[in-house]
């Protein structure tokens, strides 16, 4: 408690005093928190007809749906490339083997269906492409990540389902009537502040309009706080 109570002081202190001010962290930190709070305030309502548009739109890119098992090699190990050579050549024997399959835990949610651009934010591009492009029911040659070493086998792969297109496009049209509203809100806010930027020579003179967009864009982003 009294550690609690120290922190409230000092962050009082700190904001009466402007610490922080300079510090580009603690500024970014401030700017998403404001965006987040004007993101919150406005309740973006998705119309069932909004939805159906977007949808439609989307039909041709929905991306596709992959179950596949995954096998690892920890760089953690003494010899983690010639281990991983070795489970894939097992594996190349025995591509029906049950997990695990003789590797390590592998470092990443257990998901039944991923989307590539889950999956490669997860493990990485390269494990992304091979499940989703990879032969079904092959394993991959093993793929070098931050972690060690992914061998993938794709299972099976499918188109999304009406449901799930519904879902990303009202997800789609609410986060762009949410960044349209914060983009307005910032826009209104800056017409109360003088601007001055100082472009390097050879650079296009700054527009007054590019705060206004540059919000948008930041508040379709995900991960804003």
């Amino acid at each position: 408690m009294a550690e609690l109570v120290a922190d409230e002081v000092l962050l009082r202190e700190g904001l009466r005093l402007g610490v922080g001010v300079d510090d580009p962290v603690v500024r970014g930190r401030i700017a998403d928190r404001m965006r987040g709070h004007l993101a919150a305030a406005s309740p973006a309502e998705v119309t069932a007809d909004e939805a159906r548009d977007e949808a439609a739109k989307q039909a041709a890119r929905m991306p596709v749906r992959i179950r596949l098992a995954l096998a690892f090699v920890s760089k953690e190990r003494a010899r983690a490339a010639g281990d991983a050579d070795a489970l894939a050549r097992a594996l190349a024997t025995a591509p029906d083997a049950p997990a695990p399959y003789g590797g390590d835990r592998v470092p990443i949610d257990a998901v039944e269906w991923w989307r590539e651009e889950d999956l490669a934010r997860a493990a990485g591009p390269s494990v992304a492409r091979a499940a989703a492009f990879g032969p079904i029911g092959g394993w991959s040659a093993p793929i070098a990540s931050a972690w060690g070493f992914f061998l993938v086998r794709p299972l099976e792969r499918r188109d999304a389902s009406p449901s799930e297109a519904m879902e990303s496009a009202i997800a789609t049209v609410r986060a762009r009537k949410l960044a349209d509203s914060v983009a307005r809100a910032v826009g209104r806010v800056s017409n109360d502040y003088d601007v001055t930027v100082h472009s390097p020579p050879g650079e296009p003179a700054f527009d007054r309009k590019s705060i206004v967009e540059l919000a948008g864009n930041r508040a379709r982003a995900p991960g804003v706080d």
